[in-house]
Formats: C-alpha cells, sequence, structure tokens
C-alpha cells in the first residue's frame, strides 16, 4: 500500500505555510505606501526601514542553518513560527521605529541604497559558513544579483566621478580617466574567465586529472 500524500498533517503544513508567507509578503508591497502617507518617509527612509527585514535575516541565518544541521527540526520550525507570529505585535510601535531608523540615518549618514545591497549580500551568503555539509555553486545564486548591482553602483559611481561629470562641465579629462568608463568590460572579462576556472570546484563537476 502507498502513503498518501495528502494527509492531514500534510495540509497542516501546507496551510501554515501559506499563511506564514501570504502575511509576510503581502506586507512587504504595502508597506512603502504606509510609510510615505502615513509617516511621510522618504524614499531613502523607506529603503533603510525595508532593509531590516534583509538585516534580520542577516542576523538569524547564519545561526539557522546550524540549527536545523544539529537539533531536531520540528520543535524548532514550531518555536520560529511562534515567535514570526508574536513579531507581527511589534507593529504596533512602527511610529516609534520609523523615527529610530529616521535617527540613524541621520546620525551615521546611511547611504540607503549601498546599505540594502550589502545586507541582502550577507544575508545571502552567511547561512552557508556554519553548516557542515558541502555547499556549491546553486547554494550561492541569490548571492548574484547582489554582486551584480553593487558592482554596477561601484563602476556607475566612479564613472561619473572622474568621466561623465567633468565632461559634462567642460573640464579637461586626463588620459586615465579616459579610460576608467572601460574598466566595466574588464571586470565582466575576469568575471566570465574566473568562473570558468573555477566552475568544476564550485559545482563539483568530475573532471579526469
Amino acid at each position: 500500500m502507498k502513503d498518501r500524500l495528502v494527509t492531514p498533517s500534510y495540509c497542516f503544513i501546507l496551510a501554515a505555510n501559506f499563511l506564514l508567507y501570504f502575511g509576510f509578503w503581502l506586507l512587504i508591497p504595502v508597506l512603502p505606501f504606509y510609510l510615505s502617507e502615513v509617516f511621510s518617509a522618504g524614499n531613502s527612509t523607506i529603503g533603510i526601514i525595508l532593509s531590516c527585514y534583509t538585516v534580520a535575516a542577516l542576523c538569524i541565518r547564519p545561526f539557522s542553518g546550524y540549527f536545523l544541521d544539529s537539533f531536531a527540526r520540528k520543535p524548532l520550525y514550531l518555536m520560529a513560527y511562534f515567535i514570526f507570529m508574536t513579531m507581527f505585535a511589534g507593529y504596533i510601535i512602527a511610529g516609534s521605529l520609523t523615527l529610530f531608523i529616521m535617527f540613524l540615518r541621520n546620525r551615521f549618514r546611511l547611504n540607503a541604497e549601498i546599505f540594502f545591497i550589502f545586507a541582502c549580500m550577507a544575508s545571502s551568503m552567511l547561512p552557508w559558513m556554519l553548516i557542515s555539509r558541502c555547499v556549491f555553486v546553486y547554494h550561492y545564486f541569490a548571492t548574484v544579483p547582489m554582486i551584480i548591482l553593487a558592482s554596477v553602483y561601484v563602476l556607475k559611481h566612479y564613472e561619473d566621478k572622474f568621466y561623465y561629470i567633468p565632461l559634462e562641465r567642460g573640464d579637461m579629462i586626463s588620459g586615465g580617466a579616459k579610460f576608467v568608463p572601460k574598466i566595466k568590460f574588464i571586470w565582466l572579462a575576469a568575471a566570465i574567465v574566473l568562473f570558468a576556472v573555477f566552475y568544476p570546484v564550485i559545482s563539483g563537476i568530475q573532471v579526469s586529472r
């Protein structure tokens, strides 16, 4: 007799996960409009507040991977689910949270764009640093978009600073500054070459000696 897929336990887990992700992902697209209309928050402030979700993942994920490999998963799942539901009660202090984030931004001069990029990058990399099993390239696929965004951000910053802005002002462009727009092509070529060189290692593919 085959084991049934659709069982009461399966339905409960399916409903729990649906409600968990539905509640979270329903909040994410609505929160920016709420902050803008109710608290008159600017784009940078909204970006920093949304990145708090990523910072929370950055703090939790490195340890969650280790705990899931070392202890029973069901009690950990139930405890995390209970904490997640409890955290929603914290939205009643959203006004204080907004003021706190605005204070941090003004006090430490946080750049919302680069802060968000590196927080996302770290949260997708750190979970795999403490687990005991072997990891490969597909474990880091979530990091690739953040690496691309960070690279584009840095390259565009220096292109604007040393080439395009002086060019618009009519300043004299030095030979070194004229080379700056070409760096992105060197960067791309280096990324392709390094990916090809290290692909057997990061993918676990078997190669002949």
